[in-house]
C-alpha cells in the first residue's frame, strides 16, 4: 500500500495545491484514504500537497434537487447518456471527472468541500462513537433502548459509565438533564420521557 500511495502522491505533486473530488467523499472515500495515509506515515506529505476534498454527491443533489437517484451510474446515464464499468476504479474516476466538469461549478464544489484536518477529527469522532456504542450493548440487549437510540446516545459522546454516574448522583432527574441538555437548540439526545424512564430502569434493577 505504501508504494501505491507514494505513486499517488508523486502524481499529485505537480498539481498542488489539490482539491480531491469523490462521490460520497465525506461518507466514505476521504476517511479511508486519510486512514491509509496515516497508517503508512504519509499523511504530512499528503497535507502539504492537498487542501482537502469536495463531495460531489451533495453537490449534485443541490444542482438537481428533483432527481430521485444520485448514484454516479444513474447520473452518467441520465445526464450524459453514457455507461461505464463502475467496477473499474479508473473508469469510475474518469466518469466523475466528466460529470463534475460538465455540471458542477467551482463555487458549488467549494461549498461542499472540507479540509484534511476535518477528516482527521471526524475519524477520531467515529472511533470514540464506536467505543461508546459498544458500552451501550447491555441497554440494547435488554431492550431498554433501540439501536438507533443507542446511536444517538453514543454520537453525543455518552457511554454507559456516564449514564451510570449521572444516575448515581441524582437518579431520574440527573439522567434527564444529561439527555435533554440543549445543544444548538435541540436536546442533546432525547426529551422522550418513556426512553428516559427505560434507561433509568436499567440502573434501578442494579
Amino acid at each position: 500500500m505504501h508504494d501505491g500511495l507514494t505513486k499517488f502522491l508523486d502524481w499529485l505533486k505537480p498539481k498542488k495545491p489539490c482539491l480531491l473530488l469523490a462521490h460520497n467523499a465525506q461518507g466514505f472515500d476521504a476517511k479511508h484514504l486519510i486512514k491509509a495515509l496515516t497508517s503508512c506515515g504519509q499523511i504530512d506529505e499528503f497535507c502539504q500537497i492537498t487542501v482537502g476534498f469536495s463531495d460531489t454527491l451533495p453537490a449534485f443533489r443541490e444542482m438537481f434537487p428533483d432527481r430521485k437517484s444520485f448514484s454516479q451510474q444513474a447520473l452518467a446515464t441520465d445526464l450524459l447518456d453514457a455507461t461505464y464499468n463502475a467496477h473499474s476504479a479508473l473508469d469510475d474516476v474518469k466518469m466523475l471527472q466528466t460529470l463534475s466538469t460538465s455540471f458542477i461549478s467551482d463555487t458549488v464544489l467549494l461549498k461542499h468541500s472540507f479540509t484534511n484536518s476535518w477528516v482527521q477529527r471526524y475519524i477520531v469522532y467515529l472511533s470514540q462513537k464506536s467505543k461508546a456504542l459498544r458500552t451501550l450493548q447491555p441497554l440494547i440487549c435488554l431492550k431498554k433502548i433501540s439501536k438507533s437510540m443507542a446511536e444517538k446516545v453514543s454520537a453525543s459522546g455518552l457511554t454507559l459509565e456516564h449514564l451510570q454516574l449521572a444516575y448515581s448522583r441524582g437518579g431520574v432527574d440527573t439522567i434527564s438533564k444529561v439527555l435533554i441538555e440543549k445543544f444548538d437548540g435541540r436536546a442533546r439526545v432525547t426529551s422522550n420521557k418513556r426512553v428516559i424512564r427505560s434507561i433509568c430502569s436499567y440502573f434501578q434493577a442494579d
